[in-house]
């Protein structure tokens, strides 16, 4: 059963209460100083030029991707999930039903070939399922669809002052999924297991979904969904996971993406934080 647990950090003295709601969970940040990304999305985004260090820091794009699994774990997993159920009321996602038929059809079928029309279908509702269910991540949707990618970055790159991600290698969370090189990141569990870097920052913007050189293109929707049920469970074991494709490419996030690890502090390499040339 897929299951995500991104405890980046815990500097907490006592054991934290039961958290159900955004507010609560927000409000357990503030007060213990740590983040677990599977609760609540609809906590603040929005602390400009925190004055975090390098080694536990969390950009508001990041935290958003882990509210957006928290929302499909609470759908999958029920009363099962982290944290338990999400709150009905914190947004209506449309899509539920459907993005449930397809998991458990891509879940049953994943030996089917490339070629079954299955697949495109399924990847239709997993889009319309992930651009919907969580208010951030469509603001970042349609920022990506309408190439702003000046205001892509600029919603991406704050850094959250409570309760910011501790990496234990001192790297931000995002520098895996850019597939940072100048960072000291060892890559060798992610080939190891079989997978290619996604060098985001070595990409040139608008080339995502090329078949041929695209970080998203070459994969192909259907091991874009293959990855997304079998890697996103992995994040929580070793950072170097999340630079699988997966998520953002099904959301069409990747040009924008791309944009956002070329431009952000420490993403790609060391650069002042609110100095930063553009791509």
């Amino acid at each position: 059963m897929f299951f995500v647990t991104l405890v980046l950090a815990s500097a907490a003295a006592e054991q934290a209460p039961d958290c159900r709601t955004a507010s609560c969970a927000l409000q357990q940040d503030l007060q213990e100083g740590y983040t677990q990304l599977l609760q609540a999305d609809k906590r603040a985004v929005y602390t400009q030029k925190a004055k975090a260090t390098v080694s536990s820091r969390m950009t508001a794009r990041h935290k958003v991707r882990g509210d957006i699994l928290a929302s499909l774990n609470s759908l999958l997993l029920g009363e099962a999930a982290p944290g338990g159920p999400k709150d009905p009321g914190d947004v209506y996602s449309p899509y539920e039903t459907e993005f449930t038929q397809s998991w458990q059809w891509v879940v049953e079928n994943k030996n089917v070939s490339t070629e079954d029309p299955g697949w495109d279908k399924a990847y239709s509702t997993f889009q319309m399922y992930l651009k919907t269910n969580n208010w951030h991540g469509m603001q970042y949707a349609l920022l990506a669809e309408w190439g702003e990618y000046e205001k892509f970055a600029q919603k991406s790159c704050y850094i959250l002052e409570a309760g910011n991600g501790l990496d234990k290698r001192g790297i931000m969370a995002d520098a895996y999924y850019c597939g940072a090189q100048h960072l000291g990141i060892d890559w060798s569990t992610l080939t190891n297991a079989g997978y290619e870097l996604a060098d985001l920052c070595s990409a040139k913007v608008g080339t995502s979904m090329d078949p041929e050189i695209g970080v998203c293109g070459r994969v192909g929707k259907r091991q874009l969904l293959l990855n997304f049920v079998e890697t996103v469970e992995l994040w929580a074991e070793d950072g170097v996971y999340i630079n699988i494709p997966s998520l953002d490419c099904i959301m069409d996030l990747v040009d924008a993406d791309i944009y956002y690890c070329q431009t952000c502090a420490d993403h790609c390499e060391h650069k002042p934080e609110h100095e930063l040339p553009r791509p």
